[in-house]
């Protein structure tokens, strides 16, 4: 199932910008957390967190554009790659 800038804001009050960006993000290529998907953003807590979390550090300060900036978003991808591949026993969690 899709999910809209518009379900983002009504459902968890995410500003429209920021659920925007989340659901025209493409999926990050050879990242464990989005194997096998081809939306960014679908209906589970797994993956709605990330404009939730991104909405709730903007409204306590932290620039729109840092928090959209690739630089934030490829860390963020990082660290759900590394979770996801920990999850699977690629690496031990004291690796992870």
């Amino acid at each position: 199932m899709f999910l809209s800038k518009d379900d983002l804001k009504l459902a968890y009050g995410v500003d429209l910008e920021i659920g925007a960006f989340f659901v025209d993000r493409t999926v990050p290529n050879d990242n464990a957390y989005w194997r096998k998907r081809h939306l960014y953003i679908v209906p589970q807590p797994g993956y709605v967190f990330m404009p939730i979390y991104a909405d709730l550090i903007y409204r306590v300060g932290i620039a729109k554009e840092e928090i959209l900036s690739e630089r934030f978003m490829r860390l963020m991808e990082k660290v759900m790659d590394s979770a996801a591949r920990q999850e699977i026993e690629n690496f031990n969690l004291e690796t992870h």
